[in-house]
């Protein structure tokens, strides 16, 4: 399915900005105070089984996984904006990763001379407009002084009730769903159960209260391993195990049953959104498996 990013986390990000004065449009969203709630993981098929409250389904940015999706939904800018095309990329000669944790200010890609691409997250865009804002984090993510650290799910609810009232507008972000999804799978009960012992519990704030995931997830049934595939390969593969990039002859992992689109189809169908900025972030070929396969 291609993304929607009239329809997206895109336009969740854009609609708070907008809600604050600094005009992007976006989805409707009002409120004094808004405090955005992002659930890691926390998909349609997830929503579809629990049902809290009622929602509107949008899409993720492409590809689906937290490194390219989270940041859309962080900076309101599509993937081919804000340069995160996937959680493994090549830049100038070298495959990195995403500094998930941390900054890129942090990341030793900058003692190879190469510079990240500034795209502000959207509390700084607010508080270069003078709102107030807080992060909600994790206490080993919650790294300066604007964070409010937590650790467990009680925390949590204390965190965001603190954060409100000393800000305007408040990012809170759970992993915990698709950390577990990690771990057992998406539709493991201890999955659904977490998620409902959160709608359960969650306290009632006096704000507006965006409750959104970054991506879905789906269980997995079978693994492809990319070495038994390699032949004709120029260079090591990259991507996301569900998008995964390639120079060289596709045949191989197509005879396997993956669906392959060369770069120009990718670029045409805007899959990372317009405008593509970072082209030479992208292989040859996209590899994308059938549903229930990832490849390592």
């Amino acid at each position: 399915m291609l993304p929607d990013y009239g329809n997206s986390v895109v336009q969740v990000a854009r609609g708070i900005l907008s809600n604050f004065g600094v005009e992007r449009g976006g989805f409707r969203i009002e409120g004094e105070k808004v405090a955005l709630v992002v659930l890691d993981g926390f998909g349609w098929e997830l929503y579809k089984q629990i049902k809290p409250f009622k929602a509107l389904k949008i899409s993720s940015a492409f590809p689906t996984s937290t490194a390219s999706s989270l940041t859309s939904l962080e900076t309101g800018e599509v993937p081919g904006v804000h340069g995160s095309v996937a959680y493994v990329f090549p830049l100038n000669g070298f495959l990195v990763k995403m500094p998930m944790g941390r900054t890129w200010e942090g990341s030793p890609i900058r003692r190879f001379g190469i510079e990240p691409v500034a795209v502000p997250k959207i509390w700084r865009v607010l508080e270069g407009a003078g709102i107030k804002t807080r992060l909600v984090l994790p206490d080993f993510l919650a790294k300066n002084e604007n964070s409010v650290p937590y650790s467990g799910l009680s925390d949590f609810f204390h965190a965001v009730s603190s954060a409100l009232q000393e800000a305007d507008f408040v990012y809170a972000y759970w992993p915990v769903p698709d950390s577990m999804a990690h771990l057992w799978g998406p539709s493991h009960p201890s999955v659904l159960k977490e998620l409902e012992l959160f709608f359960d519990l969650l306290p009632e704030y006096e704000a507006t209260l965006v409750i959104t995931a970054d991506h879905g997830l789906q269980d997995v049934y079978e693994v492809i391993k990319w070495e038994e595939y390699r032949k004709g390969v120029k260079f090591l593969p990259f991507g996301d195990p569900r998008a995964l990039w390639i120079y060289g002859d596709p045949e191989p992992l197509e005879e396997r049953g993956c669906k392959v689109m060369e770069r120009e189809e990718v670029l045409k169908k805007k899959m990372y959104g317009e405008p593509m900025l970072f082209p030479e972030r992208l292989g040859d070929y996209l590899v994308l498996p059938p549903d229930g396969v990832y490849i390592e």
